[in-house]
């Protein structure tokens, strides 16, 4: 398979014509008001190879079909963002999160470690870190999950999978900025949990944002909890817990930290619902890992 937008014949082919017809496609005009971008913008794009040429008709006008659209109002989103013309293409005309997956679960299916690598990468490159953990890499592991729990796949394809990943988010930490200088946070499984690859995932998002992670993984007792939290002075302590029957000693590890003076945060599957979060100490997190960093960061900043 290819390296997903590396390939300049994949990014530059010219589309052929699909199925537009004179009453279903845009002029270039019309385009330029849908989005809001002025026409000469829409045809540098196209001139400097930055996105496909489009379909013309026996005129040779440009018609843009709604697939031709949406590549567009995704090419102007990440202009917008400030993101060169050569970047913002490649993320624009790159498979979207949902094929992401397909091809993920497809590579993990064949045993294949290097592609589910490369995918990830790819993943990256075209929709940003953030957006390839929430939508790619974790649905991609829960499925392969439920797909075992059904016995449609073997032990060895979670093993790959759980392996691959967490050696992909470990390279991926070993070159995040170095923290600043402030207090840690503590990020740990609840004490009966052991699947730690959403809370990898968090932990290199955080470091994304210079913040000191101190993992400790899975199977952490409340009691080594509490010690850690105090002997590193923490700022903050996330904790996960992702099955309802483990919950009860989540709880537990939580109000072991919760007069330390550390700012407390749970997530997980097991706080899903309100019952299960109600009269617990600290803040819920939610499940998007993107919107749980802005969460702690926008409170610690207040704190």
């Amino acid at each position: 398979m290819l390296h997903l937008m590396q390939n300049d014949d994949v990014l530059h082919k010219p589309r052929q014509p699909r199925d537009a017809t004179p009453e279903t496609a845009l002029t270039i005009r019309e385009v330029s008001d849908l989005l809001a971008v002025p026409a000469p913008t829409l045809r540098s794009w196209e001139r400097r190879r930055a996105m496909p040429s489009v379909t013309r008709d026996d005129h040779g006008h440009r018609r843009y079909t709604r697939e031709d659209v949406a590549l567009l109002q995704r090419m102007r989103d990440q202009r917008a963002l400030g993101v060169k013309v050569s970047a913002a293409a490649a993320a624009a005309t790159a498979a979207q999160p949902e094929v992401q997956c397909q091809r993920l679960l497809s590579a993990i299916e064949q045993l294949d470690a290097d592609e589910t690598t490369r995918l990830l990468d790819a993943s990256v490159e075209a929709h940003g870190l953030g957006l390839t953990l929430d939508q790619v890499l974790l649905p991609s592991m829960r499925e392969v999950g439920k797909r075992w729990s059904r016995g449609e796949c073997d032990i060895a394809h979670e093993h790959l999978a759980t392996n691959t990943v967490l050696g992909w988010l470990a390279r991926r930490a070993a070159h995040a900025p170095a923290p600043s200088n402030t207090r840690p946070v503590v990020l740990s499984c609840g004490p009966l949990d052991q699947h730690t690859i959403s809370l990898e995932a968090f932990a290199l998002l955080l470091r994304q944002e210079r913040l000191d992670c101190r993992n400790l993984g899975a199977l952490t007792p409340p009691a080594s909890l509490r010690h850690a939290v105090q002997q590193c002075s923490a700022r903050a302590v996330v904790l996960v817990c992702q099955l309802a029957k483990n919950r009860t000693a989540a709880v537990t590890a939580l109000h072991a930290v919760g007069n330390t003076g550390a700012t407390v945060f749970y997530a997980g599957a097991a706080f899903r619902t309100a019952a299960a979060r109600r009269k617990l100490p600290g803040y819920y997190l939610g499940g998007n890992l993107s919107q749980a960093v802005t969460h702690i960061t926008t409170q610690l900043g207040h704190s």
